[in-house]
């Protein structure tokens, strides 16, 4: 993992003058999508589901690992922000714990590293999330003041989980606040990553009970994850995350849950966008049984269970990590 860091060094890209300029065509609290050739599909899926609230020329950054990726975004968006690095050791397709997933957390952090050094508030997002309004004008709309954190982390869970599954990092969708005390945090965050072999929601775990960070949960009105599916559907969040099932592939998934918005020759199906947000509303999304989904909900079960007992209950919840773990991707 850390030989593969050497090629995505913190001062390499902060000094890139192209990096800098990419950055200063953004909007303050804009989002960050990163994509190489395998998640382009996925990526396009998105900009699908949020093309009529989210202006991606002045609010996201695509921050792709591949020259591919790239042009494949601007052929289809011509005057999108895209900034491109080239990383050989992340060029291929992930497998759940080896060292290239274990990478693509440590590029994460390193790209947030670069973008507090340029005194950015800024959110990281993922492009397995169904967008029901724009993330980004919630925030200003409820006047939400960011300036007494340094982080607000997306919850595991939905508003009628279980307790013990609230208040869990579940690291798709968050923002990072520029201060002093991010900038430390930050550092800290690297250190882990660099050190152990953790995912960054994780490390996140450990160092948000520490006093010195000021760490703030999203509530679930506003991000939620896919376990609002198989609740009772109910007061739809904004931002539905939807991770947590391994079987067939994201496209597969997404195409199951009725969320996958390309046609055959990638262009966008509006009329399957505004389905989907009837879905949302009614409360008619379809719930999956697969085996895949099953396990995971078993394995909450357990977490859930562990989390409750007295005293060890919040040691667990602190450093047992391996659900958040798993259910970071598909």
């Amino acid at each position: 993992m850390n030989y593969c860091a050497l090629e995505f060094k913190h001062e390499d890209i902060l000094y890139d003058p192209l990096f800098s300029k990419v950055i200063s065509k953004l909007k303050n609290q804009f989002g960050v999508i990163m994509l190489n050739k395998y998640a382009v599909d996925i990526t396009l899926n998105w900009m699908c589901n949020v093309k009529e609230f989210v202006n991606f020329e002045e609010e996201i950054l695509f921050f792709t690992l591949d020259y591919e990726s790239k042009n494949e975004l601007q052929s289809r968006y011509p005057n999108l922000n895209i900034y491109t690095w080239e990383i050989d050791c992340l060029s291929e397709t992930f497998s759940f714990g080896d060292s290239k997933y274990m990478s693509f957390f440590l590029l994460r952090t390193t790209i947030i590293k670069t973008l507090l050094s340029l005194k950015k508030t800024f959110w990281m997002l993922q492009a397995d999330t169904i967008w029901k309004e724009s993330i980004f004008k919630i925030f200003k709309k409820n006047y939400i003041d960011v300036t007494d954190y340094s982080v607000f982390l997306d919850q595991s869970g939905y508003d009628g989980s279980d307790r013990n599954r609230k208040e869990v990092m579940n690291g798709a969708n968050f923002l990072i606040v520029y201060n002093n005390e991010t900038r430390q945090f930050i550092d800290d965050l690297y250190w882990y990553q660099s050190n152990f072999y953790v995912t960054d929601p994780d490390a996140i775990k450990l160092m948000c009970v520490n006093t010195l960070y000021k760490c703030k949960f999203i509530d679930h009105r506003y991000i939620s994850g896919w376990e609002w599916v198989y609740g009772n559907q109910t007061n739809p969040p904004a931002l539905l995350q939807m991770d947590g099932e391994t079987e067939g592939g994201k496209i597969v998934t997404m195409k199951r849950y009725n969320m996958w918005f390309l046609n055959k020759d990638k262009s966008c199906n509006i009329g399957k966008v505004k389905n989907l947000q009837k879905m949302l509303k009614n409360g008619n999304v379809p719930k999956l049984f697969s085996k895949s989904k099953l396990k995971q909900k078993f394995l909450l079960y357990i977490g859930q269970l562990l989390s409750s007992l007295p005293i060890f209950g919040r040691w667990y919840k602190i450093y047992g990590g391996l659900p958040s773990l798993t259910l970071q991707f598909f």
